[in-house]
């Protein structure tokens, strides 16, 4: 009895012996791999637009087909990678056929080759991903190739280091000017940023047609950015190619400078209230080009000589006259001819100095008085130059006509005085100031003064808010219907009540009846109005742009019909490469609302076919003179109109640039609000969405699955606000994230407009499946109060679960900066290097929890068995656990069997 049970005990234990060996020796069949390596070609943490191939030489018992390959990168970040990002090579030779069922997402890229591979052993395997952005920490990386069933037949491994060095990198080449004059400053500069985790130097090189002119050094700490700037100037004229480093090249344009240079008068000094048949003018232009075409030449002669003044002739020692001298009014456009124009030509090329005179008859008054003569000299290429007091003349002595000689001007006007030198002695009674007027515009008061006459000397004084004396100097003159038309600045954002005297006006030899008034009541400044771009970094072609605008208690437009809506973009804004081309119809106006002042929606006109767009040179117009009448409100006070284009350029480089909002009604008024529109680098921000809110909403929503771990926010509304509603997710969690205690699944940052961010909301946030380990249960929102520097625990729930998001809301009485925390929480990008323990296997079937479990009971198996990382990997074939499980419960089976 003893034997044979001995007998069955042998033949089972030599059964389970060859299965098992059947087993080994089936699953060998592809055994490890070798000269395995998973590297990136740029190891610093955070790089961007990182290649990482996954190489090795497969081993293989019998042939293979390569069909499907699964590359896994842990904690970098796979989303910008494409199918185009894909390069294989089998033995050297780059597979050409196209790649079907891709993604990439969560440091996972999966693809499929099109046509297949035939592997043979001891082929050399490569597969390289483009765009991965690399973590803060070191990582395993693998990459599994399959056959045609998808069944894996070999493995690649391999550890990647992270390096924390010093890593400058240089951005944001500016030049402050690309057409210069010869001697002019050129100030260039570029943004330098050390990107690594410890302190490094740096040593930026201005270059000039490829060759290093200036350097300048520094040192940067980890993530500390400064600018480098470097001031140059050119000698010559030309084209020159300006750089930092890899940066550029820009274009700068160099000519020579129009100038003009000291003139003369003959004769200089005259006797007073005689008349010069022959006074000569001469003065000289250099650099004038010699192109071919027209230059304009004027000789401003001052108004007191206007009504004596006639011109004989011009001349130039080196061009040709082509247009004949001739009397009009001058550059300062007082509407008094005054003034000598003539024009000249050269076609010699280049550019040559030429000395210019005008020959004129004048009768002087008959009071002593310097003359000073003011030229201006508008190029053929369209610079303009001007020299005031180029030459003067001067009018002294007893008077021929027996007038009595006065004092001297600083405008050189001559006037009539009294017993004391002093008052101001009307000629008559004429009345020639018509109206005084105090007029707002936006937060300016200016002060205008209109008359039939052109003024010599004029003073007004201002009480109030400011008490202050206006003289005319300080106007500047405009004609309107034949009027004289004179605006000076008083002041901006002020308020209270304006009062405006004229206290004396003189012209033409005539004095202006005093005491004419004028009054002006200035409210306190309202909410003019808003302009955001989202996305609002530099450069993205596909921004929305929304701009907003309140029509104040004392607007022009109030009580009309609104008939147009025009947005308008600095040129410091289109210099910069911004554009509003793009919005070319009807459908890139996404919204065009009116809003009263009790939050209720008056109109809504954005996207329809009647909406009449043109945009031209910075400027989007948009007329509604087709829109049905019912849907054009009427405009009041309080009233906020926004609206919102697309697609919009922003600039290239951030900063605040100067837009507009300007409001037309069917009655031909209009009104205009500055606006400043922010533009900012997006380094620090990993996803950013905006949307507008109108007090109609119930429910507002923007699209985060640009972000690791969420996939959107919404948030109700319910009140009376209008404008726009921001959500950030920053790159990095801010400082206040570290006094949490519980794990950070993410932070976002949400804004909303002023005259609701302190109202109440829920708000909605859908996270990812897969950037929590916990029961969804778990998950909690906290709200950042920056007062008391403290995080808020809000009343959280779970609203909805699906098989790939959880979201989960809670209502909050302000909008700020919150964070989205669980009780346990998976190995994410962010936090990989924070965790010690073993990461649960993403591609396993098993529970997390499970795999978790069992991770630490494994650890000392898997360091018994690992081989070094960089040489090879094992192999293994699914189901040869299940096997000899099986064969062992035979061989029991077997064992009781004989027993009995």
């Amino acid at each position: 009895m003893t034997n044979t049970r001995f007998r069955a005990v042998s033949l089972s234990l030599l059964l389970i012996l060859s299965v098992v060996v059947g087993s080994v020796a089936f699953s060998g069949a592809a055994t490890a791999a070798t000269n395995v390596s998973i590297k990136p070609d740029d190891a610093t943490v955070d790089a961007t637009n990182v290649t990482y191939t996954a190489e090795g030489n497969v081993q293989l018992g019998n042939q293979d087909t390569l069909q499907y390959a699964d590359v896994h990168l842990g904690p970098a970040n796979v989303s910008a990678v494409g199918a185009d990002d894909v390069t294989v090579f089998v033995d050297g030779n780059q597979y050409s056929g196209g790649i079907t069922e891709f993604s990439a997402s969560n440091g996972t890229v999966e693809f499929k080759l099109s046509d297949s591979e035939s592997l043979s052993d001891g082929d050399h395997v490569e597969v390289a991903l483009a765009d991965v952005t690399n973590p803060s920490s070191n990582f395993t990386a693998n990459a599994t190739l399959h056959d045609s069933g998808d069944a894996q037949f070999q493995e690649f491994q391999d550890d990647v280091v992270i390096t924390d060095a010093a890593n400058i990198v240089y951005d944001d080449l500016t030049v402050n000017d690309t057409s210069v004059d010869t001697g002019d400053d050129v100030r260039v500069s570029a943004t330098v940023q050390n990107t690594g985790g410890e302190s490094g130097t740096y040593n930026a090189s201005l270059t000039v047609d490829g060759t290093t002119t200036a350097s300048n050094e520094g040192t940067l700490t980890a993530g500390e950015s400064t600018t480098t700037a470097f001031v140059t100037d050119f000698d010559s004229t030309g084209a020159y190619d300006v750089g930092i480093e890899e940066l550029g090249p820009k274009t700068v344009s160099v000519s020579d400078t129009l100038n003009i240079t000291d003139g003369s008068a003959s004769p200089a000094e005259v006797q007073p209230g005689t008349t010069v048949d022959n006074q000569n003018v001469s003065y000289t232009v250099t650099n004038l080009s010699q192109d071919g075409d027209t230059d304009v030449h004027y000789v401003e002669f001052p108004d007191a000589l206007a009504s004596g003044l006639s011109v004989n002739s011009a001349d130039s020692n080196a061009t040709s006259i082509t247009s004949s001298a001739n009397l009009v009014d001058g550059f300062d456009g007082d509407g008094t001819d005054d003034t000598v124009k003539f024009a000249t030509s050269g076609d010699g090329g280049g550019d040559i100095d030429a000395t210019l005179s005008t020959d004129v008859s004048v009768t002087y008054p008959s009071t002593n008085d310097t003359y000073a003569i003011d030229v201006r000299t508008v190029d053929s290429d369209g610079e303009v130059v001007t020299r005031t007091g180029v030459t003067s003349i001067s009018a002294s002595g007893e008077s021929t006509d027996g007038g009595t000689s006065g004092g001297t001007t600083d405008d050189g006007d001559s006037t009539e005085s009294g017993d004391d030198g002093d008052t101001l002695v009307p000629a008559g009674d004429e009345v020639i100031v018509d109206d005084v007027d105090l007029v707002a515009d936006g937060e300016d008061v200016d002060l205008v003064v209109t008359s039939d006459e052109s003024l010599d000397r004029m003073t007004v004084a201002v009480s109030g808010p400011v008490d202050e004396t206006v003289q005319r100097r300080d106007f500047e003159l405009s004609r309107q219907d034949e009027m004289y038309v004179y605006t000076a600045d008083v002041t901006t954002g002020t308020s209270g009540t304006f009062e405006a005297t004229v206290e004396s006006a003189v012209g033409d030899g005539m004095k202006a009846t005093p005491d004419a008034t004028a009054t002006l009541t200035v409210g306190p400044s309202s909410d003019e109005g808003s302009a955001a771009a989202a996305p609002p970094w530099p450069d993205d072609s596909e921004s929305s742009h929304t701009l907003a605008a309140t029509v104040d208690e004392d607007s022009s437009v109030a009580g009309e019909t609104l008939r147009s809506v025009e947005l308008g973009y600095s040129d410091a804004f289109l210099d910069a490469g911004g554009s509003v081309s793009s919005v070319s119809d009807d459908q890139n106006v996404a919204a065009l609302t009116v809003v009263d002042a009790d939050g209720t929606v008056e109109s809504r006109m954005g996207g329809t076919d009647a909406v009449t767009v043109n945009t031209d040179d910075g400027t989007v117009s948009l007329n509604l003179a087709d829109v049905d009448s019912s849907r054009i409100p009427t405009l009041e006070a309080g009233d906020r109109v926004v609206v919102r284009v697309r697609p919009v350029t922003n600039p290239e480089d951030a900063g605040e640039y100067d837009t507009s909002l300007t409001l037309g009604t069917a009655g031909d008024s209009s009104v205009e609000t500055d606006l400043s529109l922010d533009v900012r680098a997006g380094d620090a921000t990993a996803a950013f969405a905006s949307t507008v809110l109108t007090p109609d909403d119930e429910r507002v929503s923007v699209d985060l699955s640009q972000s690791q771990a969420l996939d959107s926010v919404a948030l109700t509304a319910g009140h009376d606000g209008s404008g726009v509603v921001n959500v950030a997710v920053p790159e990095d969690r801010p400082n206040a994230a570290a006094d949490l205690s519980r794990p950070v699944v993410t932070v976002l940052n949400i804004t909303r407009p002023d005259e609701v961010e302190d109202q109440s909301t829920t708000v909605s946030v859908s996270v990812e499946d897969d950037a929590y380990g916990s029961s969804s249960d778990a998950l909690t929102l906290l709200r950042y109060d920056d007062q008391s520097d403290e995080w808020v625990e809000l009343d959280t729930t779970v609203a909805d679960t699906s098989s790939e998001t959880v979201t989960v809301q809670a209502t909050t009485g302000e909008t700020s900066l919150f964070a989205v925390t669980s009780a346990e929480m998976t190995q994410t990008a962010s936090d990989a290097d924070e965790q010690d323990t073993a990461t649960p296997d993403s591609s396993s079937n098993e529970p997390a929890s499970q795999q978790t479990a069992t991770a630490a009971d494994s650890q000392q198996a898997v360091d018994a068995t690992a081989t070094p990382a960089g040489t090879e990997t094992s192999s293994s074939a699914p189901g040869f656990g299940i096997t000899l499980a099986v064969v062992a419960a035979l061989g029991a089976a077997l064992l009781l069997a004989r027993r009995n």
